[in-house]
């Protein structure tokens, strides 16, 4: 990109952000939505919602006292404005519609016992008493909704009920003055709502701090200054004033809850920004994957019918496009970092990452009935009751309230309405003539509704929102199917990456839902949103990471990974120690989720290459210090050991071969190493040798027998392997030279277990072979390659014969003090057909018909030596029994290759089921 495309591109970004803060300027003060009601919008009756309304001002104060002017009088006393329920005839007005199933509990009781003239003569004295009624008689002959709302009002017991209109600031200002009274409670929405909302700001300013001194503390962190404030402070302002702009663009006032939500922006932007500070090079393109995978969690929800799902995704796509823009044209901002570089080889760097996809496997099986339970056994709730827990003192204001109104809430309940209804319905067949006729009604206006119109505010709340939950889990799994077809076809074998981890974090919320007897509503399926968009961040890039090198988990972008989740971590983590049981519940979901996301894709990071070996023809194991062990842990590597050392040798292989199958299936890489050679074999000796499963499972196997012979040769020596050799020049070479009081150089092979080798000595005392002479060996063994095998092994090694040196430390005085070992007549074992790591000194020699690489240090190594030089190779010919090949070899250098290469092709081709190379032998170099 050129520099005046760049400064064009900043120039559009800027005026950008400042277009769309003007447009806030203008739009923002229509306000947001706080209740519940207008949260649902058009999903609910146009009725419900003014009564919602009209009922969200009404305050009540219980006061103990004998009447209502006493109780008022007590109000006023403690400074209690008490203004009109001016909203009272107008609710009235809007529940008039649902008239019949309002019964008062006296009347209702009359009904119940058949009573109907009773009934009738009450109705006929309220139609001509001076209280005026509450809906027209034409509406209601009996006057059974007059009734209602006057037996509400009636003294039960020593509180009196006091009912004004107060918004919730006001309620504030009055609670103060009442609240810890013993004579005095308060109850209503106003009350809810102001005790909910400074609880809640009060939370929302500590949650704040908390999170911003842990971004700022994690930016220190990863660059070493402060000076990413300023960077990390424009992405959060451009962030959330195009992401409001664009809300109150497209809906003019927008619900609150859809803000909250938003707040998810500051963790993806402190993500972006932590990547953008650490990236070595240009970070475009794992930036637009991450974000094309965020935008795609979160574009089904533009299409909901949903008004707040719709809120949540233009909110949130808009907002993190204008970090995503920000950071893609203003570039790295050229922080200094006090990040290690770990800037190693490509090949390194992934491989450092794909061993974690064993853990990833076995943490999975084990995991397994865990997630599963999350998925089966987690329920749905839209029960409004679990969405917030009120103040204990409101708590107990409304249970007063309750007793005050003959213990029921001013609206009954759905199933009291049909009850209701019906009784009206007796009384309309039983004196409705009769009622008419008394009072001088006409009776055409006795009729009633063939179903009854039931007004139920919280059954319909419920469904609405659990119709909500249920679309939010559908538009859930479209956004995973998107974006899993999206994966494959971008990244092909590659998407277990990125869905892997997702499908663990999504199982694992749920599972910790049930293990805490929670049930999931609507908010918590909002969370899955907003962790499956983290989580693909998280994935994508430690893919970036994998392919570009630094394995270091110091690496500026693991450290950038790691530190973003912590900083999301914490901040939505606190949710679960707020007072509103909605926050709670998304804090816990949103921590476990992040958690997992996290975790997985740390473990899981390269498990597709695992799995499924080579793609694009990149090479997954290109040299065999690169090939990790399979399905190795300390604790096995531990048992393994025990078996051995209580129970023998066989006991430990049978026990061996039942791990067998899993360590088979985890072996992709192995595997197909296996198949490159016994192809290249094939066509070598022109016989074709197919690598079928068991085949290969029994090659395996072998060489893990193998080793425990070589365990069994190397310490306790409780049941050492029964030695042969085979008769022929190279042997008796090698005799001659040994028991003459020479030594020698040995270049041993990876054909066959060269471990056995130790045993020779006493197998052939004990098979009648003439006493031989039992020089002492010296073996070099690459030390610094991180295996589990090596540390249990050497812990129990028996050095009394042999002793291992590293290759990693050989220099000129390695090589003198080599020389002057074979002077004493000792041996000097190395490998001759690996190259060692780090090493970038070869040689070419075909083998098996294909260019091949060896060792050049090896071979210059034993020139130098000027002794003989042999190479050796211990076959496996049965349970327990090797047979040794020697064979000598020319001292200068290149004729000692070929005889080497020359005996290695001999004993490859004669025993192919022994050849323990388990990277790609034959790949070009």
């Amino acid at each position: 990109m050129s520099d005046r495309l760049k400064l064009l591109l900043r120039l559009a970004f800027l005026t950008m952000v400042s277009i769309a803060g003007g447009s806030l300027f203008f739009t923002a003060g229509k306000g947001v939505e706080s209740n519940l009601i207008a949260l649902l919008g058009d999903a609910v009756d146009g009725g419900l919602r003014e009564v919602s309304s009209a009922m969200s001002n009404s305050a009540k104060f219980l006061v103990k006292a004998k009447s209502q002017d006493a109780a008022r009088k007590r109000l006023t006393e403690l400074g209690v404005d008490m203004p009109s329920f001016e909203t009272a005839q107008k609710l009235l007005e809007m529940l008039s519609p649902y008239a019949h199933g309002f019964l008062s509990p006296n009347t209702r009781r009359l009904l119940e016992n058949g009573d109907f003239a009773a009934v009738r003569d009450a109705a006929a004295a309220r139609l001509f008493s001076p209280v005026p009624p509450v809906i027209s008689p034409r509406r209601d002959p009996f006057l059974l909704f007059t009734d209602y709302v006057l037996s509400s009002e009636e003294p039960r017991g020593e509180w009196i009920a006091v009912t004004v209109e107060m918004t919730p600031d006001q309620a504030l200002a009055a609670l103060a003055k009442v609240k810890g009274l013993e004579d005095v409670r308060c109850a209503g929405a106003p009350f809810h709502t102001a005790v909910a909302s400074e609880n809640s700001k009060r939370e929302i300013n500590v949650l704040s701090v908390i999170s911003l001194a842990c971004a700022v503390l994690f930016g220190w962190l990863l660059t070493g200054s402060l000076r990413f404030l300023p960077v990390l402070a424009a992405a959060l302002a451009s962030s959330f004033c195009v992401s409001a702009a664009a809300v109150f663009a497209f809906f003019p006032r927008p619900h609150m809850i859809a803000l909250v939500f938003g707040t998810t922006l500051i963790g993806m932007s402190v993500d972006y920004v932590y990547h953008v500070l650490s990236a070595r090079n240009s970070i475009v393109k794992p930036l637009t994957v991450s974000f094309s995978s965020t935008v795609a969690c979160f574009l089904p929800l533009m299409f909901s019918d949903v008004n707040v799902l719709n809120q949540i995704a233009v909110f949130t796509v808009s907002g993190l496009a204008a970090v995503y823009l920000g950071a893609v044209v203003f570039g790295h901002p050229q922080v200094n970092s006090s990040c290690a570089d770990g800037a190693g080889p490509v090949a390194s760097a992934r491989n450092v990452n794909l061993r974690r996809w064993k853990v990833a496997a076995l943490s999975a099986l084990w995991g397994l009935p865990v997630l599963c339970a999350g998925l089966c056994g987690v329920s749905a709730s839209s029960d409004i009751s679990r969405l917030h827990h009120p103040d204990p003192y409101l708590a107990e204001g409304e249970r007063i309230a309750l007793e005050v109104s003959g213990g029921e809430s001013f609206v009954p309940s759905a199933a009291d309405q049909e009850r209701n209804f019906r009784l009206v319905e007796r009384l309309y067949a039983v004196e409705g003539t009769n009622y008419c006729q008394m009072v001088g009604l006409p009776s055409d206006i006795l009729k009633l509704p063939d179903r009854a119109p039931v007004f139920a505010p919280r059954e319909m709340l419920e469904d609405t929102l659990f119709r909500w939950q249920d679309e939010a889990g559908k538009l859930m799994h479209v956004s995973m199917l998107i974006l899993f077809v999206a994966f494959v076809f971008v990244f092909r074998k590659d998407a277990l990456d990125f869905v892997i981890p997702v499908a663990i974090a999504y199982s694992g919320a749920f599972a910790v839902l049930v293990c805490i007897g929670e049930q999931c509503n609507f908010f918590a399926r909002i969370c899955f949103f907003i962790f499956m968009g983290l989580g693909f961040d998280y994935s994508v890039f430690r893919r970036h990471l994998m392919r570009t090198g630094g394995g270091d988990p110091q690496d500026r972008t693991a450290k950038a990974v790691r530190y973003s989740f912590l900083t999301s971590f914490v901040g939505f983590g606190l949710l679960a120690f707020t007072d509103f049981a909605v926050t709670r519940l998304m804090g816990i979901v949103m921590a476990v989720g992040l958690a997992l996301s996290y975790v997985a894709s740390k473990l899981c990071c390269g498990i597709s290459r695992s799995l499924f070996g080579r793609r694009n023809g990149e090479d997954v194991a290109a040299v065999w210090h690169e090939q990790r062990e399979q399905c190795a842990s300390l604790f096995w590597a531990q048992f393994m050991w025990y078996s051995y050392a209580w129970f023998g040798k066989n006991f430990q292989k049978i026990i061996f071969v039942i791990g067998m199958p899993v360590i088979y299936i985890f072996s992709k890489q192995g595997r197909g190493a296996l198949k490159d050679f016994y192809s290249v074999l094939s066509g070598f000796t022109g016989k074709e040798i197919c690598a079928t499963t068991p085949r290969l499972f029994m090659h395996i196997l072998g060489f893990a027998w193998g080793l425990m012979d070589k365990t069994d040769s190397c310490t306790l020596r409780k049941n050492p392997p029964r030695m042969s050799v085979r008769d022929d020049e190279g042997w008796r070479r090698f005799r001659e030279v040994v028991d003459g009081g020479g030594g020698a150089f040995v270049l041993c092979t990876h054909v066959g277990m060269i471990g056995v080798l130790p045993s020779l000595p006493d197998a052939l005392k004990r098979n009648g072979n003439p006493e031989m002479r039992v020089p002492k060996v010296n073996a070099f063994q690459q030390m610094g390659h991180d295996a589990v095998f090596m540390k249990v092994f050497m812990e129990h090694f028996d050095g009394a014969r042999l002793q291992l040196h590293a290759v990693e430390d050989i220099g000129v005085e390695t090589a003198v003090e080599m020389k002057d070992a074979i002077g004493r007549g000792e041996l000097v074992i190395m490998a001759g057909d690996r190259v060692s790591a780090g090493s970038k000194s070869t040689l070419s020699h075909r083998f098996l018909g294909r260019d091949c690489v060896w060792p050049k240090g090896v071979y210059r190594f034993a020139k130098l030596m000027e002794s003989p030089v042999f190479a050796v190779t211990c076959i496996c010919t049965g349970w327990n029994r090797y047979e040794v090949h020697f064979a000598a070899l020319k001292r200068q250098e290149s004729a000692m290759l070929d005889g080497f290469v020359a005996f290695l092709e001999r004993e490859t081709v004669a025993h192919p089921g022994q050849w323990y190379q388990f990277y790609d032998f034959f790949a070009e170099r």
